[in-house]
């Protein structure tokens, strides 16, 4: 029944086009859209996930051949068809359909983009895969975030591997300016009963606040007196003002100065990142695009201690205590990861930096990479 509901809200929310779309030379989807027909710039098609443009014949074509189960799946085979590309790129880097495009039109050239950073948690991608046995398949091109992730996408996966960082960082050139100090990565926001998973059993929102909380006040000693500026995690003014509540709390508890960093779009958060001296966080994406940035970042994995796996550094590597990070929640380690990112010079925080990128995450400025092979296809 939910199904069905879904489908008629589907129906009328929809805007239908009546004919066809033309034939491309490009098809993308998923996430990055706009920066990857930036770089394309003529002769693509984007296809619509969110169905927010439906074409009437080819919708009602899929309907009346009675392909009811894996409805949308099908019609979106049939927009392929009509579409016709010799590239298919997509950036929905964890619905497999995608993967499968080879069965279907073996001819065309898939480029798949890794979109988020993984991690080994039951509630992750590659967990789900192992449990469901799922089969390698072929894709030409696979942009990936870092150089171990490349272990567990070729256990599910066959084609050319390409270690670039993520897109969207990717895409917005570093800033050299002057620094302010230090900025925390929020990760708060209001996930109702969600868990991290079915084996931990730990609410995000408890556990969120309890990791942030701890890292909050090992900072206020740490440097008492110093304001944190907060990046926020929310940009839906129902969720910011949650997300600022809890904030407040904490910090009048531990007498900590504040000052809240608020999106303004996707992408506004990157430029903000190279104003920082250092930066620190639990386990956010955009620390870790931070830290590819090149710039000062202490992560630390208090998860761990709520008995939380598969959110390793550099997953699957255990590469968990470093110069810049912990799991273990005390003061000590704290103290030890931020008097190296506030003493160490430029020289030796390059050395870090070039020493750990490959295991966290590369950064391929205006993703050259990624250009490259588009003249190459060409």
């Amino acid at each position: 029944m939910k199904k069905i509901i879904n489908y008629l809200k589907l129906i009328f929310n929809a805007k239908w086009k009546l004919k066809r779309p033309f034939k491309k030379k490009y098809l993308i989807c998923g996430n990055n859209t706009n920066i990857i027909s930036s770089i394309i710039k003529s002769n693509y098609f984007c296809l619509d996930l969110e169905n927010r443009t439906l074409y009437l014949e080819l919708f009602l074509k899929t309907f009346f051949n009675f392909s009811y189960k894996n409805f949308l799946y099908k019609y979106y085979l049939s927009i392929i068809e009509v579409v016709d590309p010799e590239i298919i790129i997509f950036s929905i880097d964890t619905n497999t359909f995608f993967w499968k495009l080879k069965n279907y039109f073996p001819e065309k050239k898939l480029i798949l983009i890794q979109n988020a950073k993984k991690t080994g948690s039951p509630s992750d991608l590659f967990f789900k895969l192992k449990n469901l046995k799922f089969q390698k398949q072929k894709v030409d091109y696979i942009f990936l975030m870092n150089g171990p992730i490349k272990n567990e996408f070729k256990k599910y996966l066959e084609g050319k591997f390409i270690v670039h960082g993520l897109m969207q960082n990717n895409s917005i050139k570093k800033n050299v300016v002057q620094k302010q100090n230090y900025a925390l990565i929020s990760q708060i926001s209001d996930y109702g009963d969600g868990k991290f998973d079915n084996i931990s059993k730990k609410k995000l929102n408890e556990t969120f606040y309890e990791a942030t909380k701890r890292l909050l006040k090992y900072f206020s000693k740490y440097k008492p007196g110093i304001k944190m500026n907060i990046f926020l995690y929310n940009s839906e003014i129902k969720l910011v003002e949650y997300e600022k509540s809890i904030y407040k709390k904490i910090c009048n508890e531990l007498n900590l100065k504040i000052n809240f960093l608020s999106k303004s779009d996707k992408l506004s958060n990157y430029s903000l990142l190279d104003k920082f001296e250092c930066i620190i966080g639990i386990t956010s994406t955009l620390l870790y695009e931070n830290f590819s940035r090149g710039n000062k970042t202490g992560f630390f994995n208090y998860l761990k201690n709520h008995n939380i796996n598969g959110y390793d550094l550099s997953w699957p590597l255990k590469e968990n205590e470093t110069v810049i990070s912990t799991e273990q929640n005390d003061f000590e380690n704290f103290e030890r990861i931020m008097k190296y990112l506030d003493e160490c010079t430029n020289i030796e925080w390059n050395n870090t930096v070039s020493n750990l990128k490959e295991n966290i995450m590369i950064f391929d400025e205006d993703n050259q990479q990624f250009r490259n092979l588009i003249i190459k296809l060409n």
